[in-house]
């Protein structure tokens, strides 16, 4: 018979604030596949909708709860799989047939808007760390 074809990567992107109080855009793919066609088809009214709305609410979650620094660089890994965790968790819940493979981070930055001043902030704290380390060697 023919296979159904069945999209099963969502791409999304949203601005989200992190938890000391920053803006970052974050750019993210969820590869899913559909585990139960008919719990996919329905269990649940406009399942694109649902599983659209339950990746963003975790990200929000998530990103909410850490420091710009830690979301731009250290954080990435264990933000992808604590979002996988709690998504698929969700997709059982509300019984959408759908089986989460995979979070990837794409892209996070700071918004366009404010990318100027984030990079002021981030070339004057080098300037300062340099000043510093500068001042040290003077002193010794």
């Amino acid at each position: 018979g023919s296979e159904m074809c069945i999209r099963d990567s969502y791409v999304s992107e949203a601005l989200m604030l992190t938890g000391d109080l920053n803006v970052a855009s974050i750019e993210w793919v969820t590869q899913y596949k559909i585990a139960d066609p008919v719990k996919y088809l329905f269990k649940v009214r406009n399942v694109d909708q649902t599983f659209r709305d339950m990746n963003e609410a975790v990200l929000r979650e998530i990103i909410g709860d850490r420091t710009i620094n830690e979301v731009l660089t250290v954080g990435r890994g264990e933000i992808q799989s604590l979002a996988k965790d709690k998504l698929s968790k969700l997709c059982e819940d509300y019984t959408l047939g759908i089986v989460v493979r995979q979070v990837i981070l794409q892209d996070v930055s700071p918004p366009d808007a404010v990318k100027p001043a984030f990079n002021e902030v981030n070339q004057a704290e080098q300037e300062k760390e340099t000043t510093i380390q500068t001042a040290l060697a003077a002193n010794n």
